[in-house]
């Protein structure tokens, strides 16, 4: 089995909205059809979002090179997991620098993963998400919400998390207080569709959508202009 060189085309829509990989797999498309049905009338089960947590991360990594007969060291998948964030974005660029150096390699089929084969991948992996993290940037900078994306990320510094009232407060900060170009409410509301912050649970609690982002902003983003 190889990846695809790019698997984002796996799931663009082709001919009847679905996507290629399911050409000739009458079974699949009538599940696909049925839920694209389910979302067009506003009743498909909702889908997990947000970041995984250390378990689902492992496994997210573990599986698919076990299919392969290779296995990986505790110590290794750790450190995947830590670098991760749970992020699963994070987990397929990880999960792909690692296939390349062992499964795809025939030869090295039967193998195990080590800290060694980690730290070897690990150029690329940085690499990849730091273009990830400046498109994330600029995408924040194009719809004037830099600001206020440094005020939250500020305010997550040393917290897992946040109440609506702390959110409320650093939204108002970026923004300068309360005669900002944009309501506080509807930018907060905005970060949560671009996923730079989420909400774990049914409670008025936020999570980073992805707290290295939030790292990034931080260093990179200018302060908020004090009114």
């Amino acid at each position: 089995m190889q990846p695809a060189r790019n698997e984002l085309d796996l799931f663009k829509p082709g001919p009847g909205g679905l996507p290629p990989y399911l050409a000739g797999r009458e079974h699949e498309q009538r599940t696909c059809r049925a839920f694209l049905d389910q979302l067009r009338q506003g009743a498909a089960p909702p889908l997990p979002r947000g970041r995984l947590d250390a378990a689902a991360t492992a496994d997210a990594l573990r599986s698919p090179l076990a299919g392969e007969n290779v296995a990986i060291d505790d110590d290794a998948l750790a450190q995947l997991v830590a670098a991760s964030q749970g992020y699963p974005y994070f987990v397929q660029l990880s999960g792909e620098a690692l296939w390349r150096r062992v499964v795809a390699d025939v030869s090295s089929t039967g193998r195990r993963i080590t800290r060694a084969d980690v730290e070897a991948v690990r150029a690329d992996f940085e690499e990849k998400k730091g273009r990830y993290y400046l498109q994330r940037y600029n995408e924040l900078h194009d719809q004037g919400l830099l600001p206020a994306a440094r005020a939250v990320a500020e305010a997550f510094e040393n917290r897992e998390r946040l109440g609506g009232a702390q959110l409320e407060a650093a939204v108002r900060r970026g923004l300068g207080g309360p005669g900002g170009e944009k309501g506080t409410a509807a930018t907060a509301k905005t970060l949560g569709h671009l996923g730079y912050i989420w909400r774990p649970d049914a409670v008025p609690t936020w999570e980073a959508g992805i707290p290295s982002l939030m790292d990034y902003v931080r260093t990179h983003a200018p302060p908020a202009e004090q009114p």
